[in-house]
């Protein structure tokens, strides 16, 4: 809902929602110019504040007239409905700094000739400009720490046969792998981030490498990357490092196009450069390593995306060319999954489903490459949920030396996660375990065959897919469960505990349509010779005598949590008299895909919650029950019960 208007201030701020304006209208997207100018004429003559006689009724009245005036300001001018319509109350905001080619009162006269000169690129530029420069403001001034060690250990000689253990006791025979175990290897590596101005960025990191004897190696490593504007970005990595190579890299993005060209200068480079200018014969940048990413979105509302990438040959690696093509796409099976309904929640606080899978993503690519001589097909597809925090992915490469699989099971969530890897080919069976907590990440690669051992892949396989299952079902699931649980008990006090001042300005509006429902159904009744008695009309229910065909009379009607289960008993509120008030000519409609909390009579039972409206009523002498979710448009009668009662009657 709305702010509260307090001391005759005419101020209004509009809620998240991208539709709410049209639902305060009860009018669709698609409506006309003289849809919205009648509709405004109605509405506002009913709560007009001064044609309200009782003080508090004055304040609600107030309230929801500007709610409606503003309704009309923002969709019956052209300029400020196309914004609405494309980014609900921030396009508002955005509006004034967009330049228009016409001024107003030019738009006024000619609307189609003003929506074709405004300038809907800019606009969309100006809300990108805006997120980056609010991303930027809240991430300066701040220091991000992070850090990445890892332990290589050869396993291997574990899982080898060894002929001359056959006799030895397993006691004997660990003790003797264990000290046949070759060296660990390890690398660590912190981070420290630093934001110098909200375009430059200064990342430091100290690295180290070592055995399990004696310290091997180390250095510094700083990397300055400096943001041009939104679409170029410009990003240097200078290592203290013996032979390290500078690297200098260059981006372009326009959301659309990603072009990266990256190239490795060594100290060796610069000093052949160098004598290639004293012998006069000129300096080439042949020998120079460069490569390059080109990569572009395929289609204007798809996901998938192709890269390209080249590089020239040199002593840091051989010739490399590749083509992928890949695709991520977000799902979401629970009742709260239709677009526009989530407009209007906030997605921090969605209930949590029942199982836990019923929100994620899944993604795929496919691709080859030629590195050197060796050329390879790669296919990789995964699937993550985002409420529990599992992820699961497969991974293909094939290629002249045969087929390599790798298949990743984790779990990340809150800062901490743990996931573990498993790579099976020709160059034997790895197990890579991994641990994260905040921005630390650790992982231990462990090598267990070098050969091909087709057992000793099956167990490690089939070792992570268990502690999933038998950790989804003793633990992630219950976690879930409990929080569903809590969800709703907080919800349920909230409703208990709702604001006096929301309940009374519901009430007091309901009140004030209270005479119009009356009328409605008296004139719905009435249809044919059928009457009410006036002395049974009690809180919107009516007693009605059957005397012929009646029209579309509203008997009960509530809104409330679209799924009814013992955890959401109890989650919705009495909309019986403001439909009543919607009836018009033996029919009600409401669009779809939107809350209806702007309706007049309504709010939100239990917010962020995706919510139904289930209503009895009466209709050519017989009673229905229809149960309508947010996302659907409700049509009252229903077209099976209307084609009926119309076939009868003729």
């Amino acid at each position: 809902m709305t702010s509260g208007n307090s001391g005759g201030s005419t101020k209004l701020e509009l809620p998240d929602e991208k539709e709410f304006l049209y639902t305060v209208l009860n009018l669709p997207k698609t409506a006309s110019d003289y849809d919205i100018r009648e509709r405004y004429k109605q509405l506002s003559i009913v709560f007009h504040p001064d044609k309200q006689h009782n003080e508090n009724s004055k304040v609600t009245a107030l309230q929801r007239f500007l709610e409606i005036q503003k309704a009309y300001e923002v969709l019956s001018d052209p300029i400020s409905r196309q914004a609405y319509d494309m980014y609900g109350a921030d396009g508002l905001k955005l509006l004034p700094n967009v330049p228009h080619t016409l001024s107003m009162e030019e738009v006024r006269v000619y609307p189609p000739i003003a929506l074709a000169l405004f300038d809907i690129l800019q606009l969309k530029e100006n809300l990108k400009r805006g997120k980056l420069q609010a991303d930027h403001l809240r991430l300066s001034e701040k220091v991000r720490s992070s850090g990445f060690a890892s332990f290589s250990i050869d396993a291997s000689c574990f899982t080898e046969p060894r002929e001359d253990l056959v006799s030895a006791s397993w006691k004997e025979s660990i003790l003797e792998r264990w000290r046949q175990m070759p060296q660990w290897k390890g690398t660590a590596r912190q981070n420290i981030r630093r934001e110098i101005t909200s375009n430059t960025t200064l990342n430091l990191s100290v690295r180290a490498a070592t055995g399990n004897r004696s310290a091997t190696g180390g250095g510094f490593v700083g990397t300055l990357r400096h943001q041009f504007s939104p679409r170029l970005a410009f990003e240097t990595e200078v290592s203290c490092w013996p032979k390290r190579p500078m690297i200098v890299k260059t981006t372009y993005s326009d959301g659309i196009n990603m072009l990266a060209v990256k190239s490795h200068v060594s100290p060796a480079w610069f000093l052949t450069a160098f004598n290639s200018l004293q012998k006069s014969s000129g300096l080439t940048l042949r020998s120079l390593p460069i490569g390059g990413t080109y990569s572009r979105r395929l289609f204007p509302r798809s996901n998938a995306q192709a890269s390209f990438a080249i590089s020239t040959p040199s002593s840091f690696g051989l010739r490399v060319l590749s083509f992928t093509v890949s695709s991520a796409h977000q799902f979401d099976f629970a009742p709260e999954n239709d677009v526009q309904v989530k407009a209007s929640m906030n997605p921090q606080i969605i209930p949590p489903s029942r199982s836990g899978l019923a929100r994620g993503e899944y993604y795929y690519s496919v691709g080859a490459a030629l590195n050197g001589v060796f050329i390879g097909l790669t296919a990789e597809c995964g699937v993550s949920f985002t409420e529990l925090g599992l992820h699961l992915k497969t991974m293909l490469l094939a290629g002249l030396e045969g087929v390599n699989e790798a298949f990743v099971f984790g779990w990340a969530k809150d800062g901490k996660g743990v996931d573990a890897e498993i790579s099976l080919g020709s160059q034997g069976v790895q197990l890579k375990l991994g641990f994260v907590h905040l921005n630390y990440h650790m992982e231990v690669p462990i090598t267990l065959s070098h050969e091909h051992d087709p057992k000793v892949a099956f167990w490690t396989v089939l070792l992570p897919m268990t502690t999933v299952a038998l950790a989804y079902h003793f633990v992630l699931r219950p976690l879930e469960h409990k929080r569903r649980m809590e969800f709703f008990r907080q919800a349920k006090r909230e409703l208990r505990d709702a604001s006096s001042e929301l309940v009374r300005q519901t009430d007091e509006t309901i009140s004030l349509l209270r005479d119009v429902a009356r009328r409605h159904m008296q004139a719905e009744a009435a249809v044919d010779g059928s009457s009410i008695t006036p002395s049974r009309v009690v809180s919107g229910f009516f007693d009605i005598t059957h005397d012929g065909v009646l029209g579309l009379v509203i008997l009960e009607a509530t809104y409330g949590a679209a799924e009814r289960d013992e955890l959401t008993e109890g989650l919705e509120m009495d909309v019986t008299i403001p439909l009543q008030a919607l009836v018009h000519r033996s029919q009600l409609y409401i669009p779809g895909r939107r809350s209806k909390v702007g309706l007049q009579g309504f709010r939100d039972p239990v917010p962020n919650v995706a919510k139904s409206l289930r209503v009895r009523y009466t209709f050519h002498g017989r009673e229905h029950y229809a149960e309508i979710p947010d996302y659907k448009p409700t049509v009252l009668p229903l077209e099976a019960f209307a084609s009926t009662s119309t076939s009868l009657a003729a």
